[in-house]
């Protein structure tokens, strides 16, 4: 008799639209994975996909893609994006370029990275993009340039994102022994240092809410992180 009424009730709600969220979500989520897209990062809200053909008669490439939403922005083409994380509607990852500031002329000298931020919820025809920095030093980078990188190390070792597009990451000495640094970036994307030092743990970067945390020489420490948006 229960399992009756409770066959019943579902399809009522089936009936009154009230399941129609979680299928949609469903859908949506096997959108964001085309036949022939590889999926190399997923979050809680979202993911990023690798495709060889594209999407949509597009090229092939990294793409990001909200569960929600179901439609795919492109984020990348021959070198994958480094430490990608989504918070909300916004995907942030590095990558990388050749500094702004560096005055090197080969590949070799520069270790530097864009870490940028997307915002999933846009199409690619509304701009997608939201605000990128560069991050990094010059000098000869210590290890090798990683696989499809056409310009150097990225020295970005983790970064978190904010609801609101802040940012905060961790990057690493281009030689041994010299300073990790630990920086911010607010949602327009002015970027300010938070703390270096050569016993900066790369691996101890956290975030709660807006405020992020990471251990300096055995010390926890923290700051908050502005936005703007």
């Amino acid at each position: 008799m229960r399992r009756a009424v409770a066959v019943v009730l579902a399809l009522a709600l089936l009936a009154t639209g009230a399941l129609a969220p979680a299928a949609g979500a469903a859908r949506s989520h096997r959108k964001c994975k085309p036949k022939d897209a590889k999926a190399v990062f997923a979050g809680r809200t979202g993911g990023v996909f690798q495709t060889a053909g594209g999407v949509r008669k597009g090229s092939g490439g990294y793409y990001g893609c909200l569960y929600r939403f179901g439609h795919h922005d492109k984020i990348a083409g021959r070198a994958p994006p480094s430490n990608p994380r989504i918070n909300g509607r916004y995907l942030a990852f590095s990558r990388p370029t050749v500094s702004e500031e560096g005055s090197g002329t080969f590949p070799s000298e520069l270790f530097a990275a864009k870490v940028v931020v997307f915002d999933l919820s846009r199409t690619w025809r509304q701009n997608p993009y939201v605000h990128g920095a560069v991050s990094g030093e010059e000098g000869h980078a210590e290890q090798p340039p990683p696989e499809n990188s056409p310009y150097g190390v990225d020295p970005v070792v983790d970064l978190v994102v904010t609801s609101r597009a802040s940012l905060a990451w961790i990057a690493r000495p281009a030689k041994q022994g010299g300073d990790y640094r630990v920086i911010a970036s607010d949602s327009h994307g002015a970027t300010r240092l938070l703390d270096k030092g050569p016993a900066v743990d790369p691996g101890s970067l956290s975030r709660r809410g807006s405020t992020v945390s990471w251990t300096n020489g055995g010390e926890r420490r923290s700051a908050t992180l502005a936005a703007f948006r």
